[in-house]
């Protein structure tokens, strides 16, 4: 995978939440032919199916990978949704997801049924579906020489055993280290699909490294204070920082606040935990599940483990707007020509619930990138290289 534009190439350099990107900047005379897609709410699948095939137009019938994202309300139907939309359109593999609520390029649906539907043309070498036990080994191909893909898109249940522990594994075995994905988050029923319905676990599609995509993460958290290191854990029970009680520093960080307090801010205080090598600005950002007064300790939803760094932050309209901001001019930077279409995962709790309003971040990358097709959901977890983030976005173009 090249993760760059392609094209004549400038020296590559790192981004610090994105995968490497070359090329002069974007050029707006440059045409390149958006991917089919559609987009609607409606009360029933069928009618959902129906108007998505028709602004997909004729264009639908000559892709052969589909993605397609359902609000819970119509989780259940997925199966029938995507065999459906195989039957009119040709298209022979199709991944998706549920999740409460689904993104479309300058829109967001929330709590009402809809669907957005986006068409793929890849050369057929150069993807294949994963399964759900994420056994398959990733070029496909047991005792091939092909090459190793070099990027995943995948999907999964939030309630799968050990799901960190297989996205890293996952991660390891292709090319570059790269996945991008999301996680159900339809309350009821949380479910994905790839070419069939997955038990539990990872699915979604790999892609050769001749394949071009451009990926970035954006995060939406403010640190209130320094890193601090973990100095004495037990899993996810956080005792001391810094040599001090974790409550203690808490506090200070809060400004002398008492925890009985701790979400004063409007949004609740979070912990980040920076994972080793990991950069200031990849933080995995973790519900404070609670306090031991007894102790001093803090309780988190994620282990620790002595020597760990952390920081605690809250999440915020005005930061996760800046930090937006900035991800899209570096990602605008790199490119050479219009993508032809975008995924975005986006956190569930970003959405109405950070912007006031479930199509704010979706508006804003269409002011940037323009009428680029885009499909996506709000999840229950964003998956960005090997980890999984809460509260973040994650964009992906396919150029």
């Amino acid at each position: 995978m090249d993760t760059g534009a392609g094209g004549p190439a400038a020296q590559p350099a790192p981004n610090k939440s994105g995968a490497l990107l070359k090329g002069p900047p974007m050029k707006t005379n440059t045409r390149s032919t958006p991917f089919p897609f559609g987009h609607c709410a409606a009360p029933r699948w069928r009618a959902a199916v129906e108007s998505c095939l028709q602004q997909c137009g004729p264009a639908l019938s000559g892709m052969n990978l589909g993605f397609a994202y359902v609000t819970e309300a119509f989780a259940a139907d997925l199966p029938q949704i995507v065999a459906a939309l195989k039957a009119a359109s040709g298209v022979a593999h199709w991944v998706g997801a549920a999740a409460v609520g689904v993104c479309a390029t300058g829109r967001g649906y929330f709590d009402e049924p809809a669907l957005v539907v986006i068409g793929v043309a890849l050369p057929a070498q150069d993807f294949w579906i994963l399964p759900a036990d994420g056994r398959t080994d990733p070029t496909g191909r047991r005792g091939s020489a092909e090459p190793a893909a070099g990027f995943g898109i995948v999907h999964a249940d939030p309630s799968a055993p050990g799901l960190a522990r297989r996205v890293r594994e996952l991660a390891g075995r292709t090319a570059h280290g790269i996945l991008v994905g999301g996680l159900s988050s339809a309350r009821n029923q949380p479910s994905c699909y790839a070419d069939g319905v997955p038990p539990p676990g990872l699915s979604g599609v790999l892609l050769s490294s001749d394949v071009v995509v451009a990926t970035r993460l954006t995060q939406g958290c403010q640190p209130l204070g320094p890193l601090h290191t973990v100095s004495e854990c037990q899993d996810n029970l956080v005792l001391r920082l810094d040599g001090r009680p974790a409550l203690r520093v808490f506090q200070q960080d809060l400004g002398g606040s008492v925890e009985d307090d701790w979400q004063r801010f409007g949004s609740p205080v979070l912990a980040g935990i920076l994972p080793p090598g990991g950069e200031s600005d990849e933080l995995l950002v973790r519900p404070i599940a609670g306090f031991d007064r007894g102790s001093g300790a803090i309780v988190l939803r994620e282990r620790v483990s002595p020597g760990s760094r952390l920081a605690f932050c809250r999440c915020d309209r005005a930061a996760a707007s800046d930090d937006l901001v900035r991800m899209l001019a570096s990602i605008r930077n790199g490119l050479y020509h219009p993508p032809r279409g975008a995924l975005y995962f986006t956190c569930a709790g970003r959405g109405a619930g950070l912007f006031g309003e479930p199509s704010h971040e979706l508006g804003m990358i269409a002011d940037a990138l323009g009428p680029v097709p885009l499909v996506g959901f709000f999840g229950a977890g964003e998956i960005f290289r090997d980890r999984i983030h809460q509260y973040s976005g994650v964009l992906t173009l396919l150029l």
